[in-house]
């Protein structure tokens, strides 16, 4: 997964503190989806190009 960036740490604080239709469970369940997203999106950009993926990338938390 990407690490969380200070963006996604804020969004989900919001998320968390000020929830209304979603619970918790839903919030982190979208987060950690959509970072495996990013994951596999960067992955797959980088063997497009040739290129070696920067080091935590190799990293599956």
């Amino acid at each position: 997964m990407v690490p969380l960036s200070v963006q996604e740490i804020r969004r989900l604080l919001c998320r968390i503190l000020w929830r209304g239709a979603h619970s918790i469970a839903y919030v982190l369940s979208w987060s950690a989806w959509r970072r495996r997203h990013q994951y596999r999106a960067q992955q797959c950009h980088y063997r497009r190009r040739g290129c070696v993926p920067p080091v935590y990338l190799d990293l599956r938390l």
